[in-house]
């Protein structure tokens, strides 16, 4: 498992340098696209802050990242997790923290690592982040438009950790 957070976790850094690439340009239409890409900084912010048991002051989910700002922090991001990741903590530790609303929760530290890991990695949010290149060009550019294997089954279960654990009726 180590060896694989660390590979996706090398994925998301050069995922955002190649986002910060595509959006390091003059054009109000990507005004959206900084926005989201300011949110995914800010919630790696926010859980490694939790996990590290760091105050996050008034930094919130949403809160407007000027560009450089969100290009620095993710830089700073991907090192923390990184140094966490190699230090070795047990996967099964609980973090208890607060929601951005106040509530508390405990979850899994494995569990927050994956999530941060592929929150805003899926195809969907990639398309959203960057500007389509040519369409002539389109297609060797693409980030990872794999299918999988087998049709993701959606229907909600009694216990979502439990693949064997029945849809509700």
């Amino acid at each position: 498992m180590h060896d694989s957070l660390l590979r996706l976790y090398a994925h998301m850094a050069w995922a955002d340098e190649q986002i910060l690439s595509a959006l390091d340009v003059d054009d109000p239409r990507l005004d959206e696209s900084i926005a989201l890409y300011g949110h995914l900084v800010a919630a790696e912010f926010i859980w490694l802050s939790r996990i590290l048991r760091r105050d996050t002051g008034a930094f919130g989910p949403w809160t407007v990242l000027p560009l450089a700002e969100a290009a620095k922090l993710a830089i700073a991001h991907a090192a923390g997790y990184v140094d966490l990741i190699e230090s070795a903590p047990n996967r099964e530790d609980i973090v208890s923290y607060r929601t951005t609303k106040g509530d508390p929760m405990d979850t899994p530290l494995g569990d927050i690592l994956l999530h941060v890991a592929l929150h805003g990695r899926l195809p969907p949010r990639a398309d959203r982040l960057a500007p389509a290149p040519p369409r002539d060009r389109r297609a060797p550019h693409r980030l990872h438009r794999l299918q999988p294997a087998v049709p993701f089954d959606r229907s909600p279960r009694l216990n979502p950790r439990d693949p064997s654990s029945p849809p509700p009726r």
